[in-house]
C-alpha cells in the first residue's frame, strides 16, 4: 500500500491513481470524517482546497489492482441499487396494503 498522496483539487495523477479508485475513496466514510474534521464554516460547513491537499490518503501502489477493487465496487454499488429498488417496492406494496386494511376496517369490511 502506498502510505499517501495529496491529491491536486478532484485530480489524479492518472500513472499512479485509478480516478474512478480516487472517486470511491473520496467517497468513503473515514475520509469524509476525515474531510468534515479539517472543515470550516457554522452554516455551510466546506474545505479549503489548500486543506484538501493535506490531507493523506492510503491506496494499492498497483493500478492493476486498483482496477479490480473499482469493479467490485461498482458490482456492489449496482447490488445496492437493486437491492434498494427491491425494497421501496415492498415498502409501497406495503404502505398500500395498510391503506387497503384500514380502509376495510373503517366501512366495516372485516
Amino acid at each position: 500500500m502506498r502510505k499517501w498522496f495529496s491529491p491536486s483539487i478532484m485530480q489524479s495523477d492518472q500513472q499512479k491513481l485509478n480516478p474512478t479508485f480516487l472517486k470511491y475513496l473520496l467517497l468513503s466514510p473515514p475520509l469524509q470524517q476525515r474531510i468534515k474534521d479539517q472543515g470550516t464554516g457554522a452554516t455551510v460547513q466546506g474545505i479549503k482546497a489548500s486543506l484538501l491537499k493535506k490531507i493523506k490518503i492510503s491506496f494499492p501502489s498497483n493500478l492493476n489492482d486498483q482496477g479490480r477493487l473499482v469493479e467490485m465496487l461498482k458490482a456492489l454499488s449496482a447490488e445496492v441499487d437493486h437491492l434498494e429498488s427491491i425494497y421501496r417496492q415492498k415498502l409501497t406494496a406495503l404502505e398500500d396494503l395498510k391503506k387497503s386494511l384500514l380502509h376495510q376496517a373503517f366501512s366495516g369490511q372485516l
